[in-house]
């Protein structure tokens, strides 16, 4: 039987769509993307938005107030600059408490009781070039110590200011991690940081444990199996350890991969659920219905998954075959010509991969495996020239990718050599007919009508 709270929360899910900040979207968030969105709310007396201080480079950093209620929850977002899910998830967020429809109730609870402080964007210096360290090139997140960023300073002072009751620490994790030892995306990914070596549990957290049951509570009933427990080694550097340290119960959050989803948009609306759900439990005081035992039943990260495995190669070498599994994993960049994240395709490792697991896999004990073709010609349309094993054509292009199943180059041909680190370019044959085109780490079936969801690249 559903509580009033789960149907509160359905609800709210259901109408997700109508919070959603359609202006921003995908991965690239920087500081002018958010500004439109933060000078609308600028006017509205339900939320107080005031600088607080500026990144190394001189942009603007934010801090939000929202509610007024007896318990401070700080949020502070893309500590890291190329980890933009939780930001977004942040703007729905502040959206979802502007709204007028079913879930009023719900929203008032949370802020008659709550006083919400956010900062949605700590680094935009590493935001503005889609990077995790800022302008300094300092990891924020190791900077609780030395307060040598004006960033991390700025965020202790903001702690020392606030004193909040709850600190949420948010970001984004490798689509790389599993959910235990298995096949299933750590899509969410939960952690109450320690305060000492030990990782000893002080009352300060298990609350923070206490809320992570709750969530994971929560979150299994939409994505079971996906729900992961980042690791509890102590970093005594971290913001985290360190608030947990000064007595804050504090929660770190990281968005991770799903399936057919590399913008994490379908992520985002779980990060937004995992928000909603925590400040639910704060604002109820509800923490001491979870046994924080069960904290230690949620899965741990296991960096187990690639992007593609192709297992059982057939490799030609020295009058020889030998088979091999070669997996892939798609790393993004920032194309600064078009303000795009796009991935180049990297062959991750090659060998023996049965212990490890590929959001796509195909067995391919009946192929071989071939270096690409470059064009000869240019009397073939793009279909022919895949199936003829010509991954790469000779074009002149400003920007470092292209949308359409083939890679560029302009000068010299780059190295196509299968290799570990190296660009994943190859095709794959039986009874000297191309079946699949391997473009950029993308597996295309040449059986079937052309359809490519991914990107080339080009090489200048």
């Amino acid at each position: 039987m559903q509580t009033r709270h789960n149907l509160e929360i359905s609800s709210i899910m259901f109408n997700y769509d109508n919070y959603k900040e359609k202006s921003v979207i995908g991965k690239y968030v920087n500081r002018n993307k958010i500004s439109e969105f933060l000078n609308k709310i600028r006017s509205n007396d339900r939320y107080e938005l005031k600088t607080i201080g500026k990144s190394y480079e001189g942009r603007i950093i934010d801090l939000i107030k929202i509610g007024n209620g007896k318990t401070k929850v700080l949020f502070w977002s893309q500590m890291h600059g190329d980890e933009s899910t939780s930001t977004r998830a942040i703007l729905d967020l502040i959206n979802f408490f502007e709204a007028n429809d079913d879930t009023n109730s719900l929203r008032e609870r949370i802020l008659e009781n709550i006083s919400l402080y956010i900062i949605p964007m700590l680094n935009p210096d590493g935001a503005e070039i889609f990077t995790r360290r800022n302008a300094q090139q300092i990891d924020i997140n190791r900077d609780a110590i030395a307060q040598q960023s004006p960033e991390g300073k700025l965020l202790y002072e903001i702690k020392n200011e606030v004193k909040p009751d709850f600190a949420f620490n948010l970001h984004d994790q490798s689509s790389g991690y599993s959910a235990g030892r298995n096949y299933r995306s750590s899509t969410i990914s939960l952690l109450s940081p320690p305060f000492n070596y030990n990782a000893d549990i002080n009352d300060t957290r298990k609350k923070a444990m206490q809320l992570i049951v709750s969530l994971y509570d929560e979150l299994s009933q939409i994505i079971p199996g996906h729900i992961a427990r980042y690791s509890d080694e102590f970093e005594p550097r971290a913001f985290g350890d360190n608030f947990t340290k000064d007595g804050i119960p504090t929660i770190l959050i990281e968005a991770g991969g799903w399936a057919s989803d590399p913008d994490r948009e379908f992520v985002r609306k779980l990060f937004f659920n995992s928000l909603i759900k925590s400040l639910l439990a704060i604002s109820e005081n509800s923490l001491s219905n979870y046994d924080e035992n069960n904290y230690f039943n949620i899965p741990e990260n296991k960096e187990l998954l690639f992007d593609l495995i192709l297992r059982n190669v057939n490799v030609k070498k020295n009058n020889s075959v030998h088979k091999i599994d070669i997996a892939v994993k798609r790393e993004p960049f920032l194309d600064s010509t078009e303000n795009k994240v796009y991935y180049k395709g990297i062959i991750a490792d090659i060998g023996d991969l049965s212990t490890f697991y590929g959001y796509d896999e195909i067995d391919v004990s009946n192929l071989f495996l071939h270096h690409p073709k470059v064009e000869q010609t240019n009397k073939l349309g793009l279909f022919d020239l895949l199936k003829n094993g010509v991954l790469f054509k000779k074009e002149l292009s400003k920007s470092d990718f292209t949308e359409i199943p083939i890679n560029f180059y302009s000068k010299t041909q780059p190295n196509t050599e299968l290799q570990v680190d190296g660009f994943a370019n190859f095709y794959l044959t039986t009874n000297n007919e191309i079946k699949f085109a391997i473009i950029n780490g993308y597996l295309i079936d040449l059986t079937k009508p052309l359809n490519f969801e991914g990107n080339g690249l080009n090489f200048h």
